[in-house]
């Protein structure tokens, strides 16, 4: 007889159903390896590292500051200011800082929250200073309430900044 497929082995025998469920030993054996766990996933280049959400900037004749653009990295602000520079010429000569929201800085975040942050920032900066050089939005909110993986992805970054 062919093979006819896992729905078949689940309702010919539903307790290979559960065999993914983790029972009390599997539970026993994560709680008790919990640092383990937590150590791996902090070592994760994309979810264990922190952010920083920084802006790039000129000071004009008169030392008025004016935003240029607006990123978020895992790098030192100033080794990713050196990447702008090699990559983009209207970035050289411009000057570097760490994001600010609501009186704090814009560091030690997590992948979530710097997304978010990075956004929030970025539309600030578009309502004071106009056009940035970024050639990319960082969240699209014209999809924010849409039922789109780009909709639900901006409403999940966007309610982690509600612990930031």
């Amino acid at each position: 007889m062919p093979y006819a497929g896992t729905a078949v082995d689940f309702f010919s025998n539903p307790s290979t159903a559960y065999a993914a469920t983790p029972g009390s030993s599997a539970l026993s054996k994560i709680q008790k390896n919990q640092s383990i766990i937590e150590g791996i996933i902090a070592k994760d280049a994309k979810y264990g590292a922190k952010y920083t959400v920084y802006e790039l900037y000129e000071v004009d004749k008169d030392g008025k500051e004016k935003v240029k653009y607006v990123g978020r990295t895992r790098q030192n602000i100033n080794e990713r200011l050196t990447q702008h520079e090699k990559s983009d010429p209207n970035k050289k000569g411009l000057e570097t800082r760490i994001a600010e929201q609501d009186g704090k800085r814009l560091t030690g975040l997590t992948y979530s929250e710097g997304r978010g942050l990075e956004s929030v920032v970025y539309e600030k900066r578009i309502k004071q200073e106009g056009k940035l050089l970024n050639r990319i939005k960082p969240i699209d909110l014209s999809e924010l309430g849409k039922e789109t993986k780009k909709g639900m992805k901006a409403a999940e970054y966007l309610k982690k900044l509600r612990n930031f």
